[in-house]
């Protein structure tokens, strides 16, 4: 819409009834507000608080900029889209690059359990030690506690905050 020349409140309009949702509601609300006689300003900030998103933030900055500063309100949108494009492609990178780690995790944490229930069917008498016995239960709990332990370290390298 900018492109071929409307203003930006005509582009919200457009997007408030053309995109699907919740895209189309949360502009159509923007675009009530400034109708009802909000700021630009408070109408995205409100959006921005109906709305938990990083990259709507980044989007709202980047035109609450552009309208106190002036510029090419069109250019900005191409490159916030752009940004934007990045960012997923980079998370999808990160997510595929630690599956492995993430799969590790899962089997050491659940061969241990696998292997107390095969050991549980076929020696019942050998593995009963762990709660019977109490240097068995000493052990039984050292284990599980050294498991959670592990698997909280597994999950702290392999997630990554962006």
């Amino acid at each position: 819409a900018l492109r071929s020349g409307h203003a930006i409140s005509a582009g919200f309009e457009l997007v408030g009834t053309e995109m699907p949702e919740p895209t189309r509601s949360e502009f159509a609300a923007v675009v009530d507000e400034i109708n009802l006689g909000l700021s630009f300003r408070e109408a995205f900030e409100n959006m921005c608080s109906r709305v938990d998103s990083r990259d709507l933030r980044i989007f709202a900055v980047a035109l609450l900029v552009q309208r106190d500063t002036g510029g090419n309100v069109a250019e900005i949108l191409d490159n916030i889209g752009h940004v934007i494009r990045e960012r997923v492609k980079f998370k999808q990178d990160v997510s595929s690059l630690t599956a492995e780690g993430r799969l590790s995790g899962w089997i050491l944490f659940l061969l241990p359990v696998a292997f107390f229930a095969y050991l549980y069917v076929i020696n019942y008498d050998y593995i009963s030690l762990l709660w019977t016995d109490p240097i068995g239960v000493i052990m039984l709990s050292g284990g599980i506690i050294s498991m959670f332990i592990g698997a909280i370290f597994i999950k702290q390298i392999v997630s990554i905050d962006m």
